[in-house]
């Protein structure tokens, strides 16, 4: 169970009106919640021949060696948790759901969690479980002191600090920060942290 929120604040970023429909009957979709309103018919079809297809992608965890060889590791403790993430979900469905979130809101977050379900943010050490969430109900805010480790992720109104996250957005080229919904971004290496104490490892 995620513990009582990480007392923040901050600037908020991308929060939209509802959806709007102009004089030609064409849809403005503004919010995340309204994005996600729109995954119906071809767009669902679409989405789902995307996520289905990454989904089914099989990761590989990858050792370099002294000479500058490569050779895959198929025993190790990164791959038991992307293979087993929670309890709740198998790893295929939590990969489904990420890029389905991806496709339609611009966004995609992982929170990392301890054993005793907390939010984890010492990147020294592995998670327990991760858990995929809904990004229409996660909000990533920006701090006053301009300080991008300082940021913060408000989820059902808690905020948590971002080092608790795997945080993927497709860009806005005006706000880069924010997320522009309907366009599919690889996955954010640099927002791994699982991954940063393992140098010598890598996909």
């Amino acid at each position: 169970m995620i513990s009582a929120a990480v007392a923040g604040g901050g600037r908020r970023l991308g929060v939209f009106s509802d959806a709007t429909t102009d004089g030609l009957g064409v849809t403005e979709y503004k919010s995340k919640a309204t994005l996600l309103k729109a995954n119906l018919g071809w767009v669902y079809a679409a989405n789902q021949v995307i996520a289905d297809d990454c989904s089914a992608v099989r990761l590989k965890l990858m050792r370099r060696m002294p000479d500058g060889d490569e050779e895959e590791v198929f025993k190790h403790e990164v791959l038991d948790l992307l293979f087993n993430p929670n309890n709740i979900i198998t790893s295929k469905q939590m990969w489904n759901l990420y890029f389905q979130y991806l496709n339609l809101t611009g966004e995609a977050y992982i929170i990392k969690l301890d054993r005793q379900g907390n939010p984890l943010t010492d990147n020294h050490k592995l998670p327990t479980a991760l858990l995929p969430l809904p990004s229409h109900l996660c909000e990533f805010r920006l701090p006053l002191d301009d300080n991008f480790d300082h940021s913060t992720v408000n989820f059902a109104g808690s905020d948590y600090p971002i080092q608790a996250f795997l945080r993927d957005t497709n860009p806005n080229l005006e706000t880069p920060y924010c997320h522009i919904p309907g366009y599919v971004a690889p996955l954010n290496k640099h927002d791994c942290g699982i991954i940063r104490e393992y140098r010598n490892y890598f996909y």
